[in-house]
């Protein structure tokens, strides 16, 4: 049974801005227990004006985009660059744990000098930063948009139109993609300076980069650079093959072949098991050196095959495939339905409330209950309220005296923390990865019979594999150590037992229930630690029809609705080519683990986190689902369009691969782009 309060229950957090990303890191933090009063000026968040509208009506009452974000917050009105407004955001400052900066024109609505005069009142307040480029460097004063972070983070240069044509459009994946990445590093770092602040007492200052934080989930376009000096391309028929969305009698499904074994299944699939006999595609290299040639016949095999027929074919042999799902697709989806995935948020429209269904919680904890489910604030609702409550922090308690640990970083946040990485390809080491990065000790466990894949993967140092020369293994598992144990021998057995005693957190990306076969179930778990936080990733989570199914990340961007919305407008589905279910959900596991932990320290207990990496997919893709919902269908595939900015577009420049992302955001930019452009009278054509 759940015990009664969530992790952060008794935290205040002060949203102070109108982003996408503030919005989403204060939804995080509220679902986890947190008291989040989103700070609003002038006419509020910008997102009250971002439809999809229940009604029909342009309400910014009734926004479903807003009320997603926001729901279960209070907020508070506030003339941010008025004296009395300026003097309500100090004051509130001073009575929170953490503070979110991040506004869309680049200003800081609690400026520095007055963050710092707040700083000496609270000492213990922890302020996050999100910005396109960070707070430093030379563009820190750039504006930015999805778009334009994408770009600058290297994620368009990836990504294109055409999967198989290296020199065409970059496409914008559909959605907020760098907004959403932002906001969840930003969470996994206001909790772990909480955590810092457990040991002495003092807040600190956290800036997070969206371009930044973009260019680290790039699969492994960084180290085919660093290690090989190739400059990455989008992969289409260059890394795998086959791999690409293919159509049906009926609709669409992806499919890939990762390893030689998926393709032996795959042509019996197909009727063409005579296909596995030809040298050159017996091996990935060769099947990548047929090029679209292959692509092309396996296109035409599945041509013949409705969607479902496929898939009942193909899955039972373990291929790697998916149905390319729309947003209807997903509130109809009986594993999403069965597991209760989809919440009922409210929304004001007119007069009355009206609740309608949107993505549910990324995370899910077994022990401890998260936030209730909650209507959007009406602007200002709250503002008498929670002048009200919340009295400035007093200075923090003398802290205790600092853990001893191996190899401890006084400095670091999680300094004496110990994290056992059972995990292994990307999900999970991300996840683990993050622990490392906050200065715990992460030991990462390997079988000498089943090591890491992406150890075999590559880029290879020199290229000339080997275990320890893999680029793909040493990013996302750098700062880790490393022990090699068969649970077949019972001596080693016992040291990966006694190693899981003194584990603060254990993470495994396992198949459901695979970590409770080998022995080592949650109850096993506590048997030996009662404050261990146990983090199970899977693809569909550890319940519900399809729970024992094998996912891969790009399977997961088909099914999460991301490849029906991506695409140009008349074209075919789109797939990101770049398995970011598997960043995304590795992160958002370590923002519910590290939210565990927290309490788990201060005496609450241990507890158990579920990651569906198709659930915290869907999560960080609510405008589908939110159409859906408003306006009973789904929006078209629209290239690099946005339905808030124009021009809105990659444009090609003079040399042949060189593009350029150009995000307009009101009459001030087009003017200024009409400036650059030398046609200064299109800012009066009436078109």
């Amino acid at each position: 049974m759940a015990d009664e309060a969530p992790p952060l229950e008794g935290l205040r957090v002060l949203e102070c801005g109108d982003t996408i990303a503030a919005a989403y890191a204060g939804r995080l933090l509220r679902q986890l227990g947190a008291d989040v009063v989103k700070l609003e000026a002038g006419p509020g968040d910008p997102l009250r004006r971002r439809g999809p509208f229940l009604g029909g009506v342009a309400d910014p009452e009734a926004s479903t985009s807003f009320a997603y974000l926001n729901a279960a917050k209070r907020s508070v009105a506030a003339d941010v660059r008025a004296g009395l407004g300026r003097s309500r955001t100090r004051r509130l400052a001073s009575a929170a744990d953490v503070v979110i900066r991040s506004t869309r024109d680049g200003t800081t609505w609690l400026a520095d000098d007055d963050l710092a005069v707040v700083e000496g009142q609270n000492p213990g307040l922890v302020t996050v930063d999100i910005s396109p480029f960070g707070r430093t460097g030379p563009n820190a004063e750039l504006p930015g948009s999805d778009l334009v972070t994408l770009a600058a983070g290297g994620l368009l240069s990836l990504h294109t139109a055409d999967r198989n044509d290296p020199s065409a459009q970059p496409l914008r994946p559909y959605g907020d993609v760098s907004a959403f990445h932002a906001a969840a590093h930003a969470t996994v770092a206001a909790l772990g300076a909480l955590h810092a602040r457990l040991g002495h007492g003092l807040g600190q200052r956290i800036d997070v980069s969206a371009q930044e934080v973009v260019a680290g989930i790039l699969l492994i376009a960084v180290p085919l650079y660093t290690y090989g000096g190739v400059v990455p391309v989008p992969h289409g028929t260059r890394a795998i093959n086959p791999w690409s969305v293919f159509r049906c009698r009926d609709g669409y499904v992806l499919a890939h072949c990762t390893e030689d074994v998926h393709w032996r299944e795959l042509v019996e699939v197909l009727g063409r098991p005579d296909w596995a006999l030809a040298e050159i595609f017996g091996t990935n290299a060769g099947r990548v050196e047929a090029g679209e040639g292959l692509e092309s016949l396996v296109a035409e095999a599945i041509a013949g095959f409705t969607v479902d027929g496929f898939l009942a074919e193909a899955v039972p042999r373990g291929v790697p495939c998916a149905r390319i799902n729309s947003a209807e697709d997903l509130l109809g989806d009986e594993h999403l339905r069965e597991r209760g995935f989809f919440e009922s948020v409210t929304a004001t429209v007119g007069t009355w409330a009206e609740r309608f269904a949107a993505p549910g919680l990324p995370f899910r904890l077994h022990r401890t209950p998260l936030a209730a489910e909650g209507r959007a604030p009406a602007l200002g609702e709250h503002t008498d309220e929670v002048l009200a409550e919340w009295a400035p922090r007093s200075a923090p308690p003398a802290p205790p005296a600092p853990a001893d640990g191996p190899g401890e970083d006084a400095a670091a946040p999680l300094a004496g923390v110990r994290v056992v990485d059972l995990s292994w390809v990307w999900a999970g080491p991300f996840g683990a990865l993050q622990f490392a990065h906050l200065g715990a000790e992460v030991v990462k466990v390997e079988s000498p019979n089943r090591l890491d894949l992406s150890r075999r993967i590559g880029p290879h140092a020199d290229g000339v594999p080997g275990v320890d020369r893999s680029g793909f293994f040493n990013l996302y598992n750098q700062g880790k150590r490393s022990a090699c144990l068969d649970l077949r021998d019972p001596e080693e057995r016992e040291l990966l037992t006694s190693l899981l005693a003194t584990a603060d957190v254990v993470i495994d990306n396992w198949s459901a229930g695979a970590l409770a076969a080998a022995g080592f179930s949650y109850e096993r778990l506590r048997e030996l630690n009662p404050d261990v936080v146990a983090v199970s990733i899977t693809g569909f989570g550890e319940s519900g029809p399809d729970k024992d199914r094998i996912a891969y990340g790009a399977g997961v961007d088909a099914l999460c609705g991301s490849a029906s919305l991506t695409g140009t407008p008349g074209g075919p589905p789109a797939d990101s080519t770049l398995n970011l279910p598997d960043p995304n959900g590795g992160i958002h596991a370590a923002v519910a683990a590290l939210a565990a932990l927290y309490r788990a320290r201060q005496g609450g207990g241990g507890d158990r986190v579920e990651i569906s990496l198709l659930e915290a997919a869907i999560a960080v893709l609510p405008w589908g689902v939110l159409d859906v919902a408003a306006r009973g269908r789904q929006p078209e595939r629209a290239g690099n369009r946005d339905p808030e900015m124009a021009p809105h577009g990659v444009f090609c420049c003079r040399g042949a691969d060189d593009w350029v992302a150009v995000a307009v955001r009101d009459d001030g930019d087009f003017e200024a782009l009409a400036d650059l452009m030398g046609e200064p009278g299109l800012v009066r054509d009436p078109r």
